[in-house]
């Protein structure tokens, strides 16, 4: 009877242990990782780190500074490097870190390396943007990326680099001046002497209009020995916008000293600007006149004449000394010996802010004049006046 229990206790083991045996292997991979797969999976991510970490330094790394954008070499060997801001009327302004902006003249420059891109303009007044290159022959290569097939030019011929954009013209231009002068004496002599003139001008780009004036009284002994007055009202135009004007003109004149009641002028032409810049202007011109002179005394003329007259206006020294000039002809083409002559001219020194005194001479000439009177007139005057210039 005991035999029995031994043998089932046998039997319950055998069946705990088939069980144990029919659990499938990769469950138990899944659960406890091979060591061989946990090393490699280590040594990925130790390279990925080690990667990071190189990636992290070479970042860090400042970028080398960049060179200079323009190296400019003299003609004694010289070389200055910066950035080129411009080049006009011969002079190279060169920006750079160490003297500030370098003014260079481009007689002396020998050769241009420049990786700007910048407007060059040749003495043709072609204009290539592009950066440059000079040869072994010093020519400077523009135009092309390779500066192998672009164009070729002495620095000679180069005649402005960026030059600053061209700035318009006022509308118009106003400039004037007026003066005063005198001379009391009282003593030996008692005399009187007062004079005045004044003159306007306004400018635009196709008109010019000019006015002036003068007055003059000489006092002697309690007699009057000179008045004179006298205007002139002249208007430009230029069709052409420059160079070349039409101009037509109207002055009076009153000389009681040349029994001259009134003279009358009035003329047209064609007239020349020769130059017109803020330090000289100078003009001719040219046409035909009527003149009507009525006489207190004497017989009235009338003629019709030629008229040739010029005008010069010179800043000597600026801001400071000014010279002005104007003069004319008027000769009769009824009579040859029949002509007049007015010169006018004016040293102005500059005293303060527009004040100023000036010398002057006044010289009148008529070839013809009324009976019993002198054929030349000559005033000489020392003003203080002022003058003034504006634009708008």
């Amino acid at each position: 009877m005991s035999a029995p229990r031994p043998l089932a206790t046998g039997i319950v083991l055998a069946l705990a242990l088939g069980l144990i045996a029919a659990v499938p292997a990769p469950a138990r991979a899944q659960e406890e990782p091979a060591p061989d797969a946990a090393a490699d999976a280590g040594g990925e991510t130790a390279d990925a780190a080690a990667d990071g970490a190189a990636g992290e330094g070479e970042a860090a790394e400042p970028a080398p500074p960049p060179g200079p954008p323009s190296v400019v070499t003299l003609t004694n060997g010289d070389r200055l490097s910066g950035e080129i801001k411009t080049m006009t009327k011969g002079k190279l302004v060169l920006a750079t870190s160490y003297a500030g902006d370098v003014t260079l003249d481009w007689t002396q420059v020998a050769s241009v390396e420049s990786s700007q891109t910048l407007p060059w303009v040749l003495a043709d007044g072609t204009e290539i943007v592009s950066a440059a290159k000079t040869d072994e022959q010093g020519h400077v290569a523009l135009g092309s990326a390779d500066m192998e097939d672009g164009t070729r030019v002495a620095i000679a011929k180069v005649s402005a680099i960026a030059p600053p954009a061209p700035v318009d013209p006022p509308d118009i231009k106003i400039k004037g001046a007026a003066s005063l002068g005198g001379v009391i004496e009282d003593g030996n002599t008692n005399s009187k002497s007062a004079n005045a003139k004044a003159n306007l001008q306004t400018r635009t780009k196709l008109t010019r209009l000019s006015l002036s004036g003068n007055w003059n009284y000489v006092e002697t002994e309690g007699l009057l020995t000179s008045r004179s007055l006298g205007g002139e009202i002249k208007f430009d135009y230029f069709p052409w916008e420059k160079d070349f004007f039409l101009f037509v003109q109207a002055s009076l004149l009153r000389d009681d000293f040349q029994d001259l009641e009134l003279r009358t002028v009035l003329s047209g032409g064609v007239g020349w600007q020769i130059i017109e810049e803020d330090w000289l202007e100078a003009f001719v011109e040219g046409g035909l006149a009527y003149v009507d002179e009525n006489f207190d005394d004497g017989v009235d003329e009338t003629s019709l004449s030629v008229r040739v007259a010029w005008g010069l206006d010179w800043v000597i020294v600026k801001d400071r000394l000014t010279f002005r000039h104007r003069g004319e002809i008027l000769p009769s083409l009824e009579d040859a010996d029949d002509f007049i002559a007015n010169l006018d001219q004016e040293l102005r020194l500059t005293i303060f802010e527009g004040f100023f005194a000036s010398a002057g001479v006044l010289f009148r000439y008529d070839n013809s004049p009324a009976a019993g009177q002198g054929r030349r007139d000559t005033r000489y005057t020392i003003n203080i006046g002022y003058q003034f210039a504006t634009e708008k």
